[in-house]
């Protein structure tokens, strides 16, 4: 799954998600179900999630693609940026 499609899935489904980085810019995704720190999953929590969304859905298509690439901590420090 891309971060827009578990972003979205978050938002529909009101609950955070866990995600840790496969390859390129696809993610696995779990639902958040407390289990304690791990270094290798990432918590989204739904108002990140919802900022993501939006913003993405307002960008032009092809800076929609260089939004998705963009390495996960970066993507969420440049969405936070930008909704501010």
């Amino acid at each position: 799954m891309t971060i827009y499609e578990i972003a979205k899935k978050a938002t529909t489904e009101q609950t955070a998600q866990q995600l840790r980085h496969r390859e390129g810019n696809q993610y696995d995704c779990k639902a958040d179900m407390w289990q304690g720190h791990s270094r290798k999953w990432t918590l989204l929590d739904i108002v990140t999630a919802s900022v993501i969304v939006q913003i993405y859905e307002a960008l032009k298509p092809d800076n929609q693609e260089k939004y998705m690439n963009l390495p996960l901590q970066k993507l969420i420090n440049v969405t936070w940026k930008l909704a501010s």
